[in-house]
This record gives structure tokens, sequence and C-alpha cells, in this order.
């Protein structure tokens, strides 16, 4: 997963930095399952029922890395103090809407 912020501001990064040229950024943050996305829901917005068929579905994490993701993560850093969000802190910016 990636948050969307972080992504847009790769694009931006991408087009404006003169030390980017020629190569991919992987936006990419960290994988994720389902029963994990629903637990820092819960988490994060006790009040909220959320389905409770997922606690019952397999991890099956992805436990495979992204080789460049700590090139895009250095560029975040570089340009806007911080590099990726994290899924509990784009779940925290999301939920905030409802």
């Amino acid at each position: 997963m990636v948050n969307v912020v972080d992504s847009a501001r790769l694009h931006v990064v991408a087009l404006l930095d003169p030390e980017v040229e020629n190569e991919r950024l992987f936006a990419f943050d960290e994988p994720y399952t389902w029963k994990k996305l629903v637990e820092v829901s819960r988490k994060l917005k006790p009040d909220v029922t959320f389905p409770a068929n997922v606690d019952k579905a397999g991890d099956g994490e992805d436990l495979s890395k992204v080789a460049r993701r700590d090139r895009a993560d250095a560029l975040l850093k570089k340009h806007f103090g911080s590099g990726f969000a994290g899924l509990e802190e784009t779940l925290k910016q999301q939920l905030a809407c409802y």
C-alpha cells in the first residue's frame, strides 16, 4: 500500500528534482492484509462496527520486498521532511472522513 499523498509527492519530486534522472521511483510503503487493515481500523475507530468475517480470513501476507523503495523514501524525506506515511497514518487520514 501507499498513501495517495506520498504517491503524488513522488510524482512532483520526479518532475522537479534534478538528481532524479531516467529512473523509476517505486511508490510502495508496506504490505498489508485485510485482517491487518480491519485491526488497525478498529483501533482507530472503536465505535464503528467492521465486518466480522474478515477475522476468519487467512493472513496471506505479501512478504516480498521492493528493492528500490528506499530511494523513494529518501526522496520524500529530503523534500518533505518525512518518508512514507504508513498504514496506520493513512487509515487515520481516511477514517477521519467518517
